[in-house]
């Protein structure tokens, strides 16, 4: 995967939006964790919500909502949300009059998009977090008659017609905000 990240998406990279995520954040999302989970520390975590995975996710998406808080001017994060399904890989908001869908990955990798799923939003959004938390890359955004143009599959994608987990490469044609 790594190739493909390298050939659809380093060359465009100048062209992103960086987030800095400070380290004081990190460390109040952790304890943020703890404290809703009712837990005393992050190894509690890790024994009782499936290992460091809990914790990867949730602080993927919590660095992806406050880069876009960060951006837009706009109040995404909510504490009252965390818990299971905080873990999924997308984050939903309305920003003047469009419904958009962020879709976010480890950087490194190529995001998937469910063409099933997907197709009820004005525009789509990627972005990707550093294995360390302490930057988001806000790539752009795409309508998503456009954005089905530049897909490829995936590598669990088995069948010519299985549009679930088809990968994302038209990074040239994001758009960001103005």
């Amino acid at each position: 995967m790594i190739k493909e990240f390298i050939k659809y998406v380093v060359p465009y990279i100048k062209g992103f939006i960086i987030i800095d995520i400070t380290t004081k954040f990190q460390t109040s999302i952790k304890d943020l964790v703890c404290n809703k989970l009712n837990l005393k520390d992050l190894g509690k975590v890790k024994d009782r919500y499936e290992g460091a995975d809990f914790l990867h996710r949730f602080m993927m998406k919590s660095c992806v909502l406050i880069a876009l808080e960060k951006e837009y001017k706009i109040k995404l994060f909510n504490e009252n949300e965390i818990g299971r399904n905080f873990l999924s890989t997308e984050i939903t908001y309305d920003l003047d009059g469009e419904s958009i869908l962020v879709i976010f990955c480890k950087y490194g990798n190529l995001p998937k998009i469910n063409l099933d799923k997907h197709r009820n939003f004005d525009k789509i959004e990627y972005a990707f977090v550093l294995d360390n938390y302490r930057k988001v890359y806000l790539c752009g955004k795409i309508s998503y008659n456009s954005a089905i143009k530049y897909l490829i599959k995936g590598r669990d994608s088995q069948t010519q017609d299985n549009l679930k987990n088809m990968l994302f490469i038209g990074f040239n044609h994001l758009k960001q905000a103005e």
